[in-house]
Protein backbone atom coordinates (compact mmCIF):
# COMPACT_ATOMS: atom_id res chain seq x y z
CA UNK A 1 0.00 0.00 0.00
CA UNK A 2 1.22 3.52 -0.72
CA UNK A 3 0.21 6.96 0.45
CA UNK A 4 -1.34 9.20 -2.21
CA UNK A 5 -1.54 12.95 -1.78
CA UNK A 6 -3.97 14.88 -3.98
CA UNK A 7 -3.85 18.62 -4.63
CA UNK A 8 -7.65 18.73 -4.74
CA UNK A 9 -10.31 16.62 -3.06
CA UNK A 10 -13.81 16.76 -4.56
CA UNK A 11 -16.96 16.11 -2.51
CA UNK A 12 -19.58 13.44 -3.07
CA UNK A 13 -22.92 14.32 -1.50
CA UNK A 14 -26.02 12.15 -1.52
CA UNK A 15 -29.63 12.87 -2.40
CA UNK A 16 -32.11 10.77 -0.42
CA UNK A 17 -35.27 9.81 -2.30
CA UNK A 18 -38.04 9.43 0.25
CA UNK A 19 -40.37 7.63 -2.16
CA UNK A 20 -37.91 4.77 -2.79
CA UNK A 21 -35.76 5.18 0.34
CA UNK A 22 -32.64 5.10 -1.84
CA UNK A 23 -29.73 7.49 -2.35
CA UNK A 24 -28.10 8.93 -5.44
CA UNK A 25 -24.47 10.08 -5.17
CA UNK A 26 -23.82 13.64 -6.33
CA UNK A 27 -20.36 14.29 -7.74
CA UNK A 28 -19.34 17.96 -7.77
CA UNK A 29 -15.90 19.15 -8.84
CA UNK A 30 -14.26 21.49 -6.33
CA UNK A 31 -13.50 25.06 -7.44
CA UNK A 32 -11.68 27.67 -5.35
CA UNK A 33 -14.24 30.24 -6.45
CA UNK A 34 -16.93 29.51 -3.86
CA UNK A 35 -19.79 31.04 -5.87
CA UNK A 36 -18.99 28.88 -8.90
CA UNK A 37 -18.54 25.82 -6.70
CA UNK A 38 -21.86 26.43 -4.93
CA UNK A 39 -23.75 26.95 -8.22
CA UNK A 40 -22.36 23.66 -9.50
CA UNK A 41 -23.39 21.87 -6.30
CA UNK A 42 -26.96 23.16 -6.63
CA UNK A 43 -27.13 22.11 -10.30
CA UNK A 44 -25.68 18.66 -9.57
CA UNK A 45 -28.13 18.09 -6.70
CA UNK A 46 -31.10 19.09 -8.87
CA UNK A 47 -29.94 16.66 -11.57
CA UNK A 48 -29.57 13.87 -9.00
CA UNK A 49 -33.12 14.46 -7.73
CA UNK A 50 -34.41 13.54 -11.21
CA UNK A 51 -32.87 10.06 -11.17
CA UNK A 52 -33.00 7.00 -8.99
CA UNK A 53 -29.69 5.57 -10.19
CA UNK A 54 -27.11 4.76 -7.58
CA UNK A 55 -24.14 5.37 -9.88
CA UNK A 56 -21.33 5.23 -7.31
CA UNK A 57 -18.10 5.04 -9.34
CA UNK A 58 -15.06 5.04 -7.06
CA UNK A 59 -12.76 3.54 -9.70
CA UNK A 60 -13.04 6.68 -11.84
CA UNK A 61 -13.16 9.11 -8.91
CA UNK A 62 -10.09 8.35 -6.74
CA UNK A 63 -9.76 11.85 -5.23
CA UNK A 64 -13.34 12.17 -4.00
CA UNK A 65 -14.51 12.43 -0.39
CA UNK A 66 -17.90 11.30 0.84
CA UNK A 67 -19.46 14.36 2.49
CA UNK A 68 -22.84 13.36 3.85
CA UNK A 69 -24.87 13.56 7.01
CA UNK A 70 -28.28 12.62 8.35
CA UNK A 71 -30.41 15.36 9.81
Amino acid sequence: MSLICYDIINPIQYVFHEDTETCTPVYTTYYEDYEEFYRNIIDDIEDAKKTREYGLDMMNHPNWLHASYIS
